[in-house]
């Protein structure tokens, strides 16, 4: 299948999106240069949704002014057409980038219906590689200045290495890889849904059940928020965040609706384990539960609840619950290490629960 995707500056949000692209790319020049003052105040005025204006340099809010006139007589004040500037740009994305997912986006969704699965995925998988923030997740946007107020020196490696990827070939690429692995050999359903109302439903119908439900409170969908957004492309509201006295649009341009998931709130952990054994053991079938130990002597990051309180909690609904290490290996690490705990090498366990 031949990708033909115009990225032509007659493309209305690019065309929109040229008075910051154009400063975004003086920035850089100037940031190459060791003068950084004008990418710092880019990044951390925000997108265009959540832009603090206190924090701008004059020529950045008229640049930004003039984006937003010609996004509004283009596409009205919330069109969809420029979902991925207004929302992301700046944070996560440099501002041609964010226009040009924008682009990407259009071009999947008035593809033919065989083939948009595909093309959304592969924008997804090219959103993913481009992003620009510690960890390359959407968690952590960039700060630009340290905690003394200083520019950090570092400010322009850290976005020239994501944010002058080119964002047509990374998605073709992405995309010649997901075409040459084809489909999978083997039957498979995907089901959107609450663990609870899926194992209670009619649609449920399995030999064995695995669950890998998260272990702290650090809620996923802090994590896939803009994957999310770029998937469904809507226009959810931003949610705010109050600190120092004021209220402002969360920093990381989190959706109001964002999941927020009972296993990574202390006080609903238990009931929400209790319950997924509980449905399972109802289904007569065994259960293999992924869980992470906490080792307090390691400084480690907390869990919601021990593993030793998940496995009497198993214990209540299966005859057998035995617990296996899978190895001898680590989670993920965020980039900047004083942020990180002590690496804990035992950090996966396996509850296997049989009735």
């Amino acid at each position: 299948m031949a990708a033909r995707i115009s990225f032509s500056t007659k493309s209305g949000v690019l065309r929109a999106a040229a008075p910051l692209i154009e400063l975004e790319a003086r920035a850089m020049a100037h940031a190459a240069r060791g003068e950084s003052l004008l990418l710092a105040s880019l990044i951390e005025i925000g997108s265009i949704l959540t832009a603090q204006r206190e924090k701008a340099l004059p020529e950045i809010i008229q640049a930004m002014e003039k984006t937003k006139a010609t996004l509004s007589a283009t596409f009205g004040a919330n069109g969809l057409e420029s979902m991925a500037l207004r929302h992301f740009c700046g944070t996560y994305f440099s501002f041609k980038q964010a226009a040009e997912i924008d682009v990407l986006l259009d071009y999947a969704h008035s593809a033919d219906p065989k083939v948009r699965s595909l093309l959304i995925a592969t924008t997804l998988s090219t959103a993913s590689e481009l992003v620009n923030t510690v960890g390359k997740h959407f968690a952590q946007p960039i700060r630009p200045h340290d905690k003394s107020g200083k520019i950090k020196p570092t400010l322009y490696s850290l976005a020239a290495r994501d944010r002058e990827k080119p964002v047509l070939m990374t998605f073709i690429g992405i995309l010649e890889k997901y075409i040459a692995n084809g489909s999978s050999q083997f039957e498979n359903q995907v089901i959107r849904s609450d663990y609870a109302e899926f194992l209670e439903s009619p649609e449920f119908d399995a030999d064995i059940v695995y669950a890998d439900p998260p272990y702290t409170r650090d809620h996923y969908s802090r994590f896939y928020h803009v994957l999310e957004t770029l998937a469904l492309r809507d226009d959810p509201e931003i949610s705010n965040n109050t600190a120092h006295g004021r209220t402002r649009p969360s920093r990381g341009v989190y959706r109001t609706e964002r999941h927020q998931s009972p296993f990574c709130i202390r006080s609903e952990a238990p009931a929400a384990f209790d319950q997924l054994f509980r449905l399972v053991a109802s289904k007569g079938v065994p259960l293999v539960l992924s869980y992470s130990p906490y080792a307090s002597e390691r400084n480690a990051h907390p869990r919601v609840m021990t593993m030793e309180a998940v496995t009497e909690l198993a214990k209540r609904h299966f005859k057998s619950v035995h617990v296996e290490s899978v190895g001898n290996f680590s989670h993920s690490r965020l980039n900047k290490t004083d942020l990180n705990k002590e690496i804990s090498y035992e950090a996966e366990y396996l509850l296997l629960c049989n009735l």
